[in-house]
């Protein structure tokens, strides 16, 4: 199972669960978001060809 949910502007929290015969095991990850203006992801288009 996971669950995201926004930490603060730009980070992201990732809660993993899994279970065996031992128990169940939690796993929280924080991602960093990098978010682009409309131009810059233009950009980054053209210059991928896309």
């Amino acid at each position: 199972m996971t669950v995201s949910e926004p930490v603060e502007c730009g980070r992201l929290a990732l809660e993993y669960m899994t279970g065996d015969s031992s128990g169940i095991t939690k796993v929280t990850e924080t991602r960093e978001m990098e978010w682009l203006t409309h131009d810059e992801y233009l950009k980054v288009f053209n210059r991928a060809d896309l």
